[in-house]
């Protein structure tokens, strides 16, 4: 089978949606597929006309530039016709990470069948976006609400129009079906995943040389987090919880970059808490902060799915995260973290409560132990790439094999 694979931006590291692509797209070529991605070449970091040994195809794409940035879904509408001339319709599947362009190609004539790969929608973002924005005056509110109208209104195109849709957590595609009342058959979910052989637990040796490469004391309690500086990842949360805890971590490792990281470092000088929050930058290989870890803060409120996650409990670390509530926490924690058993789900989105959790996790390192090796043996089970694919293999194939009939 000939897939194309359009993705919105293709980046070779800390973007989770160009992780999860090439990795699926790496089982589907295992299992025999043809696989070509193409991304616009402003949105991309890979040299070269392939990556991990599957063509790229670069678009020169001709963008329009909104009136107002509350209005950049339209500009995105527009672009998205030039992008889909360029695509063809000489495949056997075409699969989109972006409403926009999904669509637009829907509506192309003698097209091959079309899947909408959803890394993430606004249902998961609207209430914690409106709580974020309810202190703003009347009319600073209106554009974001204009936007979001718009998004939502371009997310219902692309559900609408796909010829199945995929998402990467149960909590995510439920709540979708039931705002966008949506038809269950052509939804569906594969959940994200990890490289098991490659993310595992460290052993005596290599956590000592972690630690060693990192000044971390043998005794030091550390946490770590990893990903992006961005709203939904909550990083507040995690910061103000350490004024709160009665045994304080002697280090928190904060491994990645973002829009927010000068916020956060400000934030923890507030609080007098910099002589531990250490900001480490992104790196492209997070295995060593991982590895020289006690304790993995998982502080989202909205998110899809959660790789940095599964990543610390493969590497074996007891995971403290939010417990989603439907409103302003809507996560998939409750499908990765089973409480009490890999680790622990807060209830209420307070520093104080965050602080209780990493408090009774750095005072017992019994149970720390207990919960990584519950959680490994969780993940290895449930969230691999290899399971991910042949998931995904299944569904593209029958879709596929339905439209030749």
């Amino acid at each position: 089978m000939n897939i194309l694979w359009h993705m919105p931006t293709l980046r070779q590291h800390s973007c989770g949606l160009s992780i999860r692509a090439v990795r699926l797209a790496e089982g589907l070529r295992a299992g025999g597929h043809s696989i070509t991605f193409m991304v616009d070449a402003e949105k991309t970091d890979v040299a070269g006309d392939c990556i991990e040994g599957m063509p790229l195809r670069r678009l020169c794409v001709v963008k329009e530039r909104p009136l107002h940035w509350c209005l950049q879904a339209l500009a995105r509408r527009k672009t998205a016709e030039s992008v889909v001339h360029q695509v063809g319709t000489h495949y056997d599947v075409v699969i989109s990470c972006q409403p926009e362009v999904v669509a637009a190609y829907a509506r192309l004539p003698h097209r091959p069948p079309i899947v909408f790969v959803c890394g993430s929608s606004t249902v998961l973002h609207d209430e914690a976006d409106r709580s974020r924005q309810a202190s703003l005056p009347r009319l600073r509110r209106i554009p974001y609400a204009v936007d979001r109208w718009l998004k939502r209104r371009h997310e219902l195109a692309a559900f609408t129009a796909a010829d199945m849709v995929i998402f990467d957590s149960l909590q995510t595609r439920d709540r979708v079906i039931a705002e966008y009342s949506l038809s269950p058959a052509r939804v569906h979910t594969v959940h994200g995943g990890v490289n098991e052989a490659a993310y595992r637990p460290a052993d005596d040796g290599v956590r000592r040389a972690a630690r060693a490469s990192l000044g971390i004391g043998s005794e030091e309690i550390v946490v770590v987090w990893t990903g992006r500086f961005s709203p939904e990842k909550n990083l507040r949360l995690l910061i103000e919880a350490l004024p709160h805890c009665v045994r304080r971590p002697d280090r928190v490792l904060l491994v990645g970059e973002g829009p927010g990281r000068s916020q956060l470092v400000d934030l923890s000088r507030r609080l007098e808490v910099q002589d531990i929050v250490q900001f480490v930058g992104e790196r492209q290989d997070v295995q060593p902060f991982l590895h020289a870890a006690d304790i993995f803060a998982f502080p989202s409120c909205g998110e899809s799915f959660g790789g940095s996650l599964v990543e610390g409990l493969a590497c074996g670390l007891p995971a403290v995260g939010l417990r989603p509530d439907g409103m302003t926490v809507r996560n998939a924690n409750c499908e990765i973290i089973e409480h009490g058993r890999c680790g622990l789900l807060v209830d209420q989105a307070e520093p104080g409560e965050f602080a209780a959790a990493l408090d009774r996790l750095a005072g017992d390192a019994t149970l720390r132990d207990r919960f990584g090796a519950e959680g490994r043996r969780w993940v290895a089970g449930n969230f691999t790439w290899s399971k991910a694919s042949r998931q995904l293999d299944r569904l593209v194939s029958s879709l596929a094999n339905g439209a030749r009939r």
